[in-house]
């Protein structure tokens, strides 16, 4: 089991196994504590007092007191830059404007890819997402580039799945790697005509981009899908704070 730091968000994550799926689901919080706060041993009171409630935020912070440095700057560092050179282009193409020209307003943002280029990270093609959604596949893909990987390829139809089971867990106040009507992610990529479906990552809480890979990257099963270089493609999902993250090969 493991307990995340605040703010306490859950994280599922799809690996494949040596004998067929195998799931890890992060809780919301970590158990155990109450019931170790019983007694043991003795007659029981008359009148037993109820246990003490469970501080989970203290129960998260002591758990994660001694880990490594965060995974998840790199994405955090690159969504800084995200916003800044988005901000650069369009002062670019307000000067343009002003001026009567909009043609101008091209070179500004071939610099900033440029920029964004010549400091490693990549300008995905996140062909059908925009904002948050397309900052997720951006992040990720400047996590796969520092292990080496490839990037990946935004695909429409795995968009598909992602926003449906997205939507199908906010709908249904729910959060697992199975539809309730008990589809995994792999069908729901083929139902959706993907013909190859690699691995998923959930989760819930997160209040953006950065957040949401930077917890993912801290968790090691997630982390492992992220990098996984056999993986080619991706699609993002997102609805009432539940996200998904479906990758195919």
């Amino acid at each position: 089991m493991l307990a995340m730091a605040a703010p306490l968000t859950p994280l599922g994550t799809w690996l494949p196994g040596p004998v067929g799926p195998v799931e890890e689901t992060v809780p919301l919080r970590p158990v155990g504590a109450a019931s170790a706060a019983l007694p043991t041993a003795g007659p029981a009171p008359a009148d037993p007092a109820p246990p003490p409630a469970l501080d989970a935020a203290r129960a998260a912070r002591d758990a994660f007191a001694t880990a490594p440095a965060d995974p998840g700057a790199p994405a955090r560092a690159a969504a800084a830059a995200a916003v800044a050179r988005t901000t650069a282009d369009a002062a670019a193409a307000a000067a343009a404007a002003s001026a009567g020209n909009t043609a101008a307003a091209r070179p500004g943002a071939d610099a900033g890819r440029a920029a964004a280029g010549d400091a490693g990270r990549p300008v995905p093609a996140a062909a059908g997402l925009t904002g948050q959604l397309a900052l997720v596949v951006e992040l990720t893909n400047v996590e796969r580039a520092a292990a080496g990987c490839s990037a990946l390829r935004v695909d429409p139809r795995i968009n598909a799945a992602a926003q449906g089971h997205s939507e199908d867990m906010a709908a249904n106040g729910y959060f697992s790697h199975d539809s309730r009507d008990g589809r995994d992610f792999a069908d729901r990529m083929t139902a959706a005509g993907y013909p190859s479906p690699g691995a998923e990552n959930i989760a819930a809480g997160q209040p953006d981009a950065a957040t949401v890979v930077a917890d993912w990257m801290a968790s090691p099963g997630h982390r492992k899908n992220i990098l996984d270089c056999s993986l080619s493609t991706i699609g993002v999902g997102l609805a009432g704070g539940y996200w998904t993250q479906n990758f195919g090969r």
